[in-house]
C-alpha cells in the first residue's frame, strides 16, 4: 500500500534536525535513498533559506509513491509546491480525495490567518497514526517542543476536532493518497 510506505518514509527522518534558519540540514546520508537529507531536499527543489514542510511532505510522497505507483511520480512532482496551500489546491483539483478524517499517509495541511481572513502561507505534514481523539504527523520545519521556530522533522500529536482561529493556523484538510 502506498500509504504505508509513505509512513515508512517519513518516520525514518523523524529526528533529522536543521543547521539554522532554513540553511541546510545535519550531514547525515540515509543508505536507503542513498543520498542524505538535505540532497533529497535539493531534489525536491528546496534551496537555502526557503521554508520547507511542503518540501519535506512532497520528498516523502514521492518516495512513497516510488515503491509502488512510479507512473504517479512525475504527476506529483507538478502538483506538489513549496506552498502547502498551493499543493492542497493543487492535489483537490486533481481529484484526490479530500476529507475532515485523519488517515495514516494523508498529507494535513493548514492554512494561516490573519485578523479571520485566510493568507498564502500554511504549514503541512504527513499522518502516520490515528486515535479516538488524536492523530499523529511527521512534520518538516517544525519541533518536538511545541514552540514556533521550525529546526526539525518531529512527530506530533494533533487534536481530530479543530477549531478557528482568527489568527493562526487553521486546518484545510486531509489530502488522502490514491492507491494503486
Amino acid at each position: 500500500m502506498i500509504a504505508g510506505s509513505i509512513v515508512k518514509w517519513a518516520k525514518l527522518f523523524n529526528g533529522m534536525r536543521e543547521i539554522g534558519n532554513n540553511e541546510g540540514w545535519e550531514n547525515v546520508f540515509f543508505e536507503e535513498i542513498n543520498m542524505s537529507f538535505q540532497e533529497l531536499m535539493e531534489t525536491v527543489g528546496w534551496e537555502q533559506t526557503h521554508a520547507w514542510c511542503a518540501y519535506f511532505g512532497k520528498a516523502v510522497w514521492l518516495l512513497g509513491y516510488s515503491d509502488w505507483d512510479s507512473t504517479m511520480v512525475n504527476r506529483l512532482k507538478e502538483l506538489m509546491s513549496a506552498n502547502a496551500v498551493r499543493t492542497y489546491r493543487n492535489l483537490k483539483d486533481a481529484g484526490f480525495a479530500i476529507s475532515d478524517t485523519p488517515i495514516p499517509g494523508a498529507l494535513v495541511i493548514w492554512q494561516k490567518y490573519k485578523n479571520g481572513k485566510p493568507t498564502i502561507y500554511g504549514h503541512e505534514g504527513i499522518v502516520v497514526g490515528v486515535g479516538n481523539k488524536y492523530y499523529n504527523t511527521i512534520e518538516g520545519n517544525t519541533n518536538s517542543k511545541g514552540s514556533r521556530d521550525g529546526d526539525q522533522v518531529a512527530d506530533k500529536k494533533r487534536p481530530i476536532n479543530s477549531y478557528f482561529s482568527a489568527n493562526g493556523l487553521n486546518r484545510l484538510g486531509f489530502v488522502y493518497p490514491k492507491e494503486v
